[in-house]
């Protein structure tokens, strides 16, 4: 048969302070006690449950004959922030299963719980709700804003040495120092006949802080305060990697610095290692890639030379530095573009632009009427022989405007030759242009050198 927690009507004694706040006679209690006393089991089983919490408090390590709340290192919360109190007794060597405190806070920074979730460690730890010899007998609280009165008895599993009896829910409402602190804790010695345990009572001042987020754009760590990852010797190029003893942060980077004068401490160094030099007191590494030509900034990148015939990558010399590296030459046909290498797009042996006198560009039909610059290049796939005559003719309808005839010199394959002259458009215009082996005479072998181009433009 399962057991069931049991209450008892509430009590009618007065408490008040043991030890240093004075002794009183408490005939319900003791009554309690007796009986508690009469049924606990002479083998004490329990096991203890450290408490998780806010890290402000320690659970263990507390003095013996002492209860209380007790901080660590720590006494911050942040405002708005909700963590559980603690209450912790550390009776010695004597045993109990009786107590009852009343503590008094500051309800202006906090706002205290008060329901059965304060039991939870006495029902993890100590009370064992399927043993009929480990029932909680007697529980009751009265909670008013800003005090907290705490009373309870239990049957069987008394408690020895250090352990946590109840954990306090609190909310942090308001910035600034707050108290928490007992007007009276009674512990009763079971092995005395339910005589008061003499205590030390430990109470806490906490300090509730402003929230403060982490700027954006900065790197805090999981705090508050930015945090330079380049130079941090506790949070070297990533958080929480920390650089060993005698060693600093340098470019995210853990560097060891050798103190020959026996010092430990970097910036006392007289001498530093290899790569490194003492400026200002203190071991920095020396930028040894400041004089490398042509730097990059990632190794494996890769891009294309400034003349578009090479591919290049990022890599180390053997200095250990990043520049561009040519890994490999564009073929004669190909050219270098979006970091590869690839064929070069076909090239029109004849291409004719008029160009704006206004704004010195090319422009397309429609086009209105005005002068203009007429510009014919010629870039041949085969060279062209010494003497060779490129001719321009500017027809308006079937009126012949312009004609154009210049005799050039010999022109290799890949360079380009032009023909540039003003021209007055008035009307829809043809521009044709060929390319002779010399002007025609008689018994001249003529001979057309480059495919003949035509373009026209209409008037807007």
């Amino acid at each position: 048969m399962k057991s069931k927690l049991k209450k008892l009507p509430l009590h009618s004694w007065k408490v008040h302070p043991v030890a240093q706040k004075g002794e009183a006679n408490k005939t319900f209690v003791i009554a309690i006690v007796a009986v508690i006393a009469i049924v606990i089991l002479t083998l004490l089983l329990f096991f203890g449950k450290q408490f998780v919490g806010k890290a402000i408090f320690t659970t263990s390590g507390t003095p013996p004959y002492s209860v209380g709340i007790f901080l660590s290192d720590e006494d911050k919360v942040i405002v708005g922030t909700s963590f559980e109190v603690p209450v912790v007794v550390n009776i010695g060597k004597d045993e109990s299963s009786v107590f009852g405190f009343k503590l008094k806070y500051d309800s202006a920074h906090f706002k205290a719980g008060c329901d059965d979730q304060m039991l939870l460690p006495l029902k993890d730890n100590i009370i064992d709700v399927d043993d009929p010899d480990s029932l909680l007998t007697y529980w009751n609280t009265s909670c008013t804003t800003g005090v907290i009165e705490l009373s309870l008895a239990w049957l069987g599993n008394p408690i020895t040495g250090e352990k946590v009896i109840v954990t306090i829910p609190v909310t942090a409402l308001s910035t600034g120092e707050g108290k928490f602190e007992f007007e009276y804790f009674d512990v009763y010695n079971l092995s005395q006949e339910g005589k008061p345990i003499s205590l030390k009572i430990n109470d806490a001042t906490i300090v509730v802080t402003p929230l403060i987020q982490c700027p954006e754009g900065e790197e805090c760590c999981g705090g508050t305060t930015p945090i330079d990852l380049l130079t941090d010797d506790a949070n070297c190029g990533d958080c929480g990697t920390k650089c060993g003893t005698n060693e600093k942060c340098v470019d995210s980077r853990c560097v060891v610095f050798s103190c020959l004068n026996g010092a430990v401490d970097p910036p006392d160094c007289s001498q530093c290692l290899a790569e490194h030099e003492l400026v200002a007191g203190e071991c920095t590494a020396i930028d040894k890639c400041a004089d490398v030509a042509n730097p990059c900034t990632k190794n494996g990148d890769k891009q294309c030379s400034t003349d578009k015939t090479t591919l290049q990558m990022c890599t180390y010399d053997v200095k250990s530095c990043l520049y561009w590296s040519p890994i490999q030459t564009c073929a004669a046909d190909e050219i270098c573009k979006d970091s590869s290498c690839q064929k070069k797009p076909p090239v029109e042996p004849i291409t004719i632009d008029v160009i704006s006198k206004k704004t010195g560009t090319a422009v397309e039909s429609p086009i209105s009427s005005g002068e203009y610059t007429i510009k014919v290049n010629i870039t041949p796939t085969e060279s062209l022989p010494a003497n060779h005559v490129v001719i321009v003719s500017v027809n308006h309808g079937n009126e012949n405007k312009a004609m154009v005839k210049e005799t050039k010199p010999a022109l290799i394959v890949s360079n380009s030759e032009v023909v540039e002259f003003t021209h007055k458009i008035e009307s829809a215009v043809n521009i044709s242009v060929v390319v002779w082996n010399g002007l025609l005479s008689e018994g001249f072998d003529f001979k057309q050198l480059v495919p003949p181009k035509e373009k026209s433009y209409e008037i807007s």
